[in-house]
């Protein structure tokens, strides 16, 4: 079965400024997910690169592999912040996969020295994807078409990178950073990051889909409001308590 893992990687700068942001958000460290397929790993393909589709999960998670099904039940049994998702699936993609790190926070766009606490954050795959490119030692892969992460507001706040952000807009009642390629919704305890290759339209789809994973939250409804304290990047984020 393929390998579905998390690295870390940026959309190509368009011109020298852009360049200098990505620069900027390479040295913060910000996260987006990928999945990786290695040849070797895939089952039933013909000669060569061929569609690859990852398999789709019921709502017990069974259809994932077993790294994904011990991150989806560690995301319902999670409570230091909310988490948010899709459900089993959006319209024709099914929940592929579930991913677990444990990050820095970003209190700022650059920093000499990353905080030595780590937090949580959660990501949710969606939908299939055909691996391309590779060699060497390198393995070909591809970009699920949705995932929807969810680092702690207190980690991610809208000042974490550098430039800003292309708009600011309103999501479901609260403030949201439009980047290339990626959404960013600040709610009470919780910074959602959308990321879909169709753009800026389809992640305003995905937003209004987004419902919590607990249950305290349904789609379409208001999302909670954030702090002050978070919205103006001065939240710190606390040791975790046991069992969190």
């Amino acid at each position: 079965m393929a390998e579905l893992r998390s690295t870390r990687f940026q959309n190509r700068p368009r011109d020298s400024s852009r360049r200098k942001r990505q620069d900027a958000a390479n040295r913060r460290g910000r996260r987006r997910w990928i999945v990786v397929l290695p040849l070797a790993g895939l089952i039933g393909t013909c000669a060569g690169v061929g569609a690859f589709a990852l398999p789709a999960v019921k709502n017990d998670g069974a259809g994932l592999r077993a790294s994904d099904r011990a991150a989806l039940t560690s995301a319902r049994h999670f409570t230091r912040f909310t988490l948010f998702y899709l459900g089993p699936s959006f319209r024709s993609d099914a929940l592929t996969g579930v991913t677990l790190d444990q990050v820095p926070p970003a209190y700022k766009p650059v920093v000499n020295r990353l905080p030595s606490e780590r937090v949580p954050s959660y990501a949710f795959l969606y939908g299939t994807c055909t691996p391309s490119g590779g060699g060497g030692l390198d393995s070909p892969s591809c970009v699920p078409p949705i995932q929807i992460q969810n680092d702690a507001a207190c980690a991610l706040n809208p000042h974490s990178i550098e430039g800003g952000p292309l708009r600011r807009i309103s999501v479901r009642g609260v403030p949201a950073n439009v980047y290339d390629h990626q959404l960013d919704i600040y709610t009470k305890t919780t910074t959602i990051s959308i990321f879909n290759i169709a753009g800026l339209p389809a992640e305003l789809r995905l937003a209004q889909a987004l419902g919590a994973l607990d249950g305290s939250t349904k789609p379409g409804s208001g999302l909670p409001r954030p702090t002050r304290a978070g919205l103006s990047g001065r939240l710190r984020c606390r040791p975790a308590k046991r069992g969190q």
